[in-house]
């Protein structure tokens, strides 16, 4: 039923009793939103052990002849038996191989999406070429405006310029020789396809993912600049939906409560266009519901039944859990070894951290309006004046994670940047934000940064701000330091203002120079100071002032004699000579 060919040459099948074709562990993982892959692990006994080249060798998986995998080989590492772990992508990787240079294209969207493929095809080998297969997610009349100054890969450009702006599916498929290229408008694949329980259900997971429900939108349209360079806001559905920019659904609401979410569509100037998308993919917001179940292929028991294939719409059905519903299958993990493990998964394919980053990454530029989601030309034009994006990181080796943003507008020169660092090894925290804003009066640099250090239990937090304006420029900083091992907390700044009521139960300073002023009145039981200095004084209640008098310091004199009558001798002193000074002194006023 199953088999492997790796360039056109049998490498192995599920019904072969030749030893020369023996691999093991044979994964093979189908994806709507992906190129799938396949996995297995070759022995040395394998007759094309030594025939695999690494991005040359193409592998083709077939059932009942039909090819339903189509890659490259990534990787063959052999240990320590001999044994190779090979690793292959789908053929949809294959558009990341060529370039798409700088360019600016106003037409057809159907024109844009063949003009792509065909200059994929230009700049790869005959094997990874593609034929343009069937377009169904736009219509043929369809135009666009676009341009773009960077190179990308071919995958991005589809994925930015056509993808991100028009929704549909990417899809592959090879018959008669041929490798098509087809954008869907949704999955392709059959109906009437049945899962059911106590028939072909083995297990079931059902999960619904509350961190992407949403049951109110608002739409977003096409924006761009006027004539002076100002921002226009983007296109609404005010005008076709009574005066209100948003729809919800009263279903999920009622279930959910209110949940917003912005959805931009770059490309859309027509308000009744805009509602029409909007009203569809509103359908999706309480429908992210993602089914994991492993069931047997009814076709493997009966080959007159139908496979089960990516895209097919099945139907769900197991009383015991209340299910009674019709979903495409989104995901396939076929054990080719052992079929009846197949796990199907319905809706919404689980994500990893990696394909959260992607997400939240995408989610952003989607709601700002910038290039990898934009396919109109005014979201081009919003671009050049601005530029947005989030980033998450994830190492499993090391324990960390970081969460990086960053938000520019060239237009007004305003910088705005918040990183986040978590360090499980080092038990560590590192937040930090940066705004930068210049105009034609003054620039303004503001930082802030937290730093939790759990191993040595200390915190760090430090402002700063500078301002440089056509009078002068101004600079302050405060640090903030607080040290649980040593019982020490740390206080520097420019300036400290205290409001309140301040407590010290201990208290010990030592200045080397202190400038203070005190614009109150200062009590203290003892003063003790080498200078004291005042302009006035009171004691005991009363004022004290300084009074200045002129007082004798020195007289000199000269003494005479003189005899009266009566023969008595007087003695007689006179001043000759007197000295004067002023002195001070404190007086009750």
């Amino acid at each position: 039923m199953y088999k492997i060919y790796v360039d056109g040459a049998l490498l192995w099948a599920d019904n072969a009793d030749s030893a020369g074709t023996d691999i093991l562990t044979p994964k093979l993982k189908l994806d709507v939103n992906g190129a799938g892959s396949l996995s297995f692990v070759m022995p040395p006994g394998n007759l094309l052990y030594n025939s695999i080249k690494k991005l040359k060798s193409i592998i083709t998986v077939e059932e009942d002849s039909d090819i339903i995998f189509r890659g490259r080989v990534m990787d063959d590492t052999r240990d320590f038996y001999n044994q190779k772990s090979v690793y292959c992508e789908g053929d949809r990787s294959f558009l990341l191989d060529s370039l798409k240079k700088p360019y600016s294209y106003n037409g057809n969207v159907q024109a844009f999406f063949r003009e792509l493929v065909s200059g994929h095809n230009g700049q790869v080998d005959a094997e990874k070429r593609f034929t343009v297969g069937n377009i169904t997610a736009v219509d043929q009349a369809l135009t666009m405006e676009a341009e773009d100054d960077s190179y990308q890969s071919t995958s991005d450009a589809i994925e930015n310029r056509l993808l991100g702006a028009y929704g549909g599916y990417l899809a592959t498929r090879t018959a008669g020789g041929v490798t098509y290229l087809d954008w869907l408008k949704e999955p392709s694949g059959a109906d009437a396809r049945e899962i059911s329980f106590s028939v072909n259900l083995l297990e079931l997971k059902d999960k619904l993912d509350a961190a992407d429900i949403f049951t109110v939108l608002l739409p977003l349209g096409a924006s761009g600049m006027d004539d002076e360079g100002n921002e226009q806001d983007p296109v609404s559905i005010a005008s076709v939906n009574g005066g209100v920019e948003y729809i919800q659904d009263d279903n999920a609401v009622s279930l959910y409560g209110k949940i917003w979410r912005a959805q931009m569509w770059s490309n859309e100037e027509d308000p009744s266009a805009l509602l029409t998308k909007a009203q569809e993919f509103l359908k999706t917001g309480a429908l992210l519901r993602t089914i994991t179940l492993t069931a047997v292929d009814m076709h493997f028991i009966d080959s007159t039944a139908a496979s089960v294939h990516i895209g097919d719409k099945v139907h769900i059905l197991s009383n015991p859990h209340g299910m009674d519903l019709t979903m495409a299958c989104a995901q396939m993990e076929i054990d080719l070894l052992n079929p009846e493990n197949t796990t199907y998964t319905f809706g919404e394919p689980p994500r990893t951290l990696t394909e959260n980053y992607v997400k939240t990454d995408e989610a952003v530029e989607t709601v700002t309006g910038t290039g990898r989601r934009g396919g109109g030309g005014g979201s081009q034009k919003k671009t050049e004046a601005k530029l947005r994006w989030a980033i998450i990181e994830a190492n499993e080796k090391t324990a960390q994670i970081n969460l990086l943003t960053h938000d520019q507008n060239e237009l007004t020169g305003r910088v705005s940047n918040a990183e986040i660092r978590l360090d499980g090894i080092n038990a560590t925290i590192d937040l930090k934000a940066d705004r930068t804003l210049v105009d034609d009066l003054e620039t303004r640099v503001t930082s802030a940064e937290v730093n939790i250090d759990g191993a040595n239990a200390a915190i760090t937090l430090k402002a700063d701000a500078s301002i440089v304006d056509n009078l002068g420029e101004r600079v302050s900083s405060a640090e903030v330091t607080i040290d649980g091992l040593n019982s020490e907390i740390a206080l520097k700044a420019d300036k400290i203002t205290l409001n309140g009521y301040v407590t010290a139960n201990q208290l010990k300073t030592e200045f080397s120079n202190f400038e203070s002023g005190i614009s109150d009145t200062l009590y203290v039981r003892a003063l003790s100071a080498t200078n004291f200095e005042c302009n006035s004084l009171k004691l005991a209640g009363y004022g004290l002032s300084l009074v200045q008098k002129k007082v004798v310091t020195s007289v000199s004199r000269t003494r005479r004699y003189v005899k009266s009558p009566s023969d008595v001798s007087i003695e007689i002193y006179e001043c000759s000579g007197v000295s004067t000074d002023t002195i001070y002194y404190a007086s009750w006023e």
